[in-house]
This record gives structure tokens, C-alpha cells and sequence, in this order.
């Protein structure tokens, strides 16, 4: 199971007993059978503070002409964006923005650029280095191109490859979308038609409320099983994201927590109670469950200890 980063949360009106806390994580992992995860499935999910929802969208002139949607269907969900296109926009350009408006730009950057670039695509890829390094460590949706002319795609891979080097940037493929639907743009096979405009401020804020989603829910947990462990479907959705797993011994059955405190049931195993619905310090990072399936704890990032 994969564990990711954490931040501070514990339960008020809830016994934490810290000195069992190393008991408890043991316990965890020699429980082991079976690996969580989730859907959706994301590389940037964490069980960390729910982070504010803002963000900065920069663009050249395809997003230009979808500037207005994008603005009224972020601000209509609930974000507070920041949008900016410019026509004839360069990643260098683009670059020093960002370290203009640093303190301005959100929990989440997204970027529809590399259209303007002309050079060799090893110089693209320094260019790119260079904005998201501007951009200082925030989760990053790059767009991928419409493949507009010849040489286009090594743009595109070049953008697909920069996703290996930085771990908070995520591709979303533009590029696909037009493909599928060459009417969303006009005869120049870049820039956007009306019914582009409205697809473009679709597909950021899709791609913005998954990314959001993976911190403030709803997500499904799903067990995967290998060998000769069970496995669960992903019945239950939940408000946070799943953080451990524990195992019913013997049985047939696991629980799930997620970082909000909730625990959920799978198989023959029981319902004992939750921290869900608590006010936390910080939020649940783990489970583990007694030897005769009568029980469980569950384990806060702070420390905390809960017991059921």
C-alpha cells in the first residue's frame, strides 16, 4: 500500500493514547495482505490538509477565445481562479509571470502554452523545466497541444516527458480532445470555435475538481487483492481520501479509513464506530484491527491514537 505525504489533524472528545501509537503502526503492517486504492486514481493525492480552492490558468490565444466561459464555470463551481491568456504567449513570458504573481497563484496552476514555440524540442523541454521550477512546487495541469502542424507532437511528448521529471505535474491531453472532435476548432486546427470555447472551460474544470477531489472527496476505495487475498469492490463513496486498510483475521472481510476519520466495511467484517464526522487536529493515516477481529485502532498524523 502506498502511504502518502501527510499533514496535521486528532479528535476532539476522543481518548488518544499516544504511547501505543508504535504498537498500532506495527501492527498495521504486518496486516498487510491485500493494497488500497481508489477512484479516481491520482499520482498528487495525499492525505493532507483539504487545500484552498484556488487557482491560476494561464493560456495563449487558444484559450483566449474560451477565456470568458472559463472564467464563469470555474467561478460557478466554487473556484477562485485567476485566468489569464495572452495572445502570441511564450513559455519564458508565461515564466516570469509566475514569478511576478508567485504568491498569487493558487493551490493549482494550469497551462495551455507551447503553441508559440518554435525551436528544437530539447529547448522546449529547459523552457518548461524553467516554469514549473517559477511555479514553485504547486500541483501543475499542463494541456497538451492540438496537433496543428508538422513537428507539433514532439511538443506534445516533450510535455508527456517533463511528467516523468516533475512529480506535481499532471498531463492533460487538449490534444486527444481535438482529435476526437476536430469541429472544436476552426480550419487552422488550433484555435477554438464556440462550441471549442465551452469544451475548453469544460475539460479545465473537469480536470480541476478531480485534482480537488482527491483531497476533499468524494472518492470509492477499492481492494485489490493478489494470491490468494480477497478482494472488494468499491461500493461505498466517501468524503475523504482512503488512507489504510486492515484485514479481518480469520475471516473474510477488510476495513477501509480515510483521512476524515470514517471507516468503512468490507466481507464479514464489522462496524465498531468511526472517528467520521469529528472535528480532527489531523487527519487518520491508518488502521489496524485486534487479533480476533473484535476491534480496531485507528492512527492520527499527529500521533493520535482511537480506539474501537
Amino acid at each position: 500500500m502506498s502511504v502518502l505525504p501527510t499533514t496535521r489533524s486528532s479528535l476532539a472528545g476522543i481518548d488518544i493514547r499516544r504511547g501505543t501509537t508504535g504498537v498500532v503502526l506495527a501492527a498495521l503492517l504486518a496486516a498487510l495482505v491485500t493494497v488500497l486504492t481508489w477512484v479516481p486514481v491520482h499520482r498528487a493525492a495525499a492525505a493532507a490538509a483539504i487545500p484552498a480552492r484556488t487557482t491560476w490558468v494561464q493560456g495563449d490565444s487558444v484559450l483566449l477565445g474560451a477565456l470568458d466561459q472559463t472564467r464563469a464555470r470555474l467561478s460557478a463551481s466554487g473556484w477562485t481562479a485567476t485566468v489569464n491568456a495572452f495572445e502570441g504567449l511564450s513559455i519564458p513570458a508565461a515564466t516570469q509571470q509566475f514569478r511576478m504573481h508567485s504568491v498569487e497563484l493558487g493551490s493549482v496552476v494550469v497551462v495551455e502554452l507551447g503553441n508559440n514555440f518554435g525551436g528544437a524540442p530539447a529547448l522546449f523541454a529547459a523552457q518548461l523545466d524553467s516554469a514549473m521550477a517559477a511555479i514553485q512546487g504547486r500541483h501543475v495541469i499542463w494541456l497538451t497541444d492540438a496537433i496543428f502542424r508538422q513537428g507539433q507532437s514532439a511538443i506534445n511528448d516533450q510535455i508527456w516527458a517533463a511528467s516523468a521529471r516533475w512529480q506535481n505535474l499532471e498531463v492533460a491531453d487538449w490534444g486527444a480532445v481535438v482529435a476526437a472532435d476536430p469541429a472544436l476548432v476552426y480550419a487552422d486546427g488550433l484555435h477554438l470555435t464556440p462550441p471549442g470555447y465551452t469544451a475548453m472551460a469544460d475539460f479545465v474544470l473537469q480536470h480541476l475538481n478531480a485534482w480537488y477531489g482527491l483531497y476533499a472527496g468524494p472518492s470509492r476505495p477499492v481492494v485489490a487483492s493478489f494470491g490468494a487475498a480477497a478482494g472488494w469492490a468499491g461500493g461505498n463513496v466517501i468524503n475523504g481520501v482512503p488512507t489504510g486498510m486492515a484485514s479481518l483475521r480469520p475471516g473474510s472481510g477488510s476495513w477501509v479509513v480515510a483521512s476524515d476519520g470514517g471507516v468503512f466495511t468490507f466481507g464479514d467484517a464489522r462496524f465498531f464506530g468511526s472517528a467520521g464526522g469529528g472535528r480532527l487536529n489531523a487527519p487518520v493515516v491508518g488502521i489496524a484491527a485486534t487479533a480476533d477481529g473484535g476491534g480496531y485502532w485507528l492512527v492520527a498524523a499527529d500521533g493520535g491514537v482511537f480506539t474501537f
